[in-house]
């Protein structure tokens, strides 16, 4: 049975001080000055995290956040989830996922819906991390919304 072990929906959680909390845990890459967190564009109650890149700084192709995966047994099965959108059609993004150097959610172009992009990897050591990358080249245009970030795992991988 998996059990979500790290949930993040953007959202500023009771006796949270600083808006980039609402990461949770992740850590943006070369992408501070056009992120922000919004309201949902669809859902009403729930935020998203925006990236622009009309902020006066282009969003640039590679990793754009990351998380460093910890406190699991080596050889856990790890689950993550992804919800994300397109803010922008000009220049829509691409985005995939890799932990290490293994693949985990192949390159996919967003669409105008919030859509569940996923895949699974196994944990080798403490501390590699798992990024979100954009593959778009072009700078200007490729604006995105995420609403959701879920990592679980089999109740047995989790240390402590």
């Amino acid at each position: 049975m998996s059990k979500i072990v790290h949930y993040t929906d953007f959202a500023l959680l009771p006796g949270e001080q600083k808006e980039r909390e609402r990461l949770n845990g992740w850590r943006l890459y070369n992408q501070h000055a056009g992120v922000s967190f919004r309201k949902h564009p669809k859902e009403e109650n729930k935020c998203v995290l925006y990236n622009n890149s009309n902020s006066g700084a282009d969003l640039r192709p590679g990793i754009i956040m990351y998380k460093v995966i910890s406190g699991y047994a080596p050889g856990t099965k790890v689950k993550f989830l992804m919800v994300a959108s397109y803010a922008s059609n000009n220049n829509p993004p691409r985005l995939s996922v890799r932990y290490g150097t293994k693949i985990v959610v192949p390159e996919r172009q967003l669409t105008a819906d919030f859509v569940e992009y996923g895949g699974e990897f196994v944990v080798e050591d403490e501390g590699v991390i798992l990024a979100i990358e954009n593959a778009v080249a072009e700078s200007a245009g490729n604006d995105f919304y995420m609403s959701q970030l879920n990592i679980s795992v089999n109740e047995k991988g989790i240390n402590g």
